[in-house]
């Protein structure tokens, strides 16, 4: 299901007191806090939905006008999450041509080329120390 809009908590904390669960989201939480950083950064931010239908979490114009499109996953050991996240960001590389492909996560680091687009695989930390910020 794509959602038609996308809403980002500025207190993660407050947003915790609110909520109907007690176990928190890992992967919603790192979502937040990569987007809160991309407007930190003075990002225009979105997100995309690609003609094939899947979701890409941002589509970040920077203020020198680079593009990245940047899927978030807690965890990418899964076979399975890794493939969803890759090919919702290959599909976004065709759709936005020229944008940098970024998968960031809570560990994984590596460099995968896909039908012709390289993904650049990142721990959020890395990236949020301003990697090619």
């Amino acid at each position: 299901m794509v959602n038609p809009v996308k809403v980002y908590a500025a207190d993660t904390g407050l947003a915790d007191a609110f909520a109907m669960s007690r176990n928190p989201d890992i992967g919603r939480l790192l979502e937040n806090c990569i987007y809160m950083d991309l407007c930190r950064r003075g990002c225009q931010v979105s997100y995309i939905v690609t003609s094939s239908g899947f979701e890409v979490d941002f589509l970040a114009e920077h203020i020198d006008s680079r593009q990245q499109a940047i899927q978030v996953a807690a965890d990418i050991s899964n076979a399975e999450t890794l493939e969803r996240e890759t090919r919702a960001l290959v599909e976004a590389g065709r759709t936005v041509k020229g944008a940098e492909l970024l998968l960031l996560n809570l560990s994984e680091e590596s460099s995968i080329t896909r039908d012709g687009f390289t993904i650049e695989v990142l721990p959020a930390w890395k990236w949020l120390l301003d990697y090619k910020a």
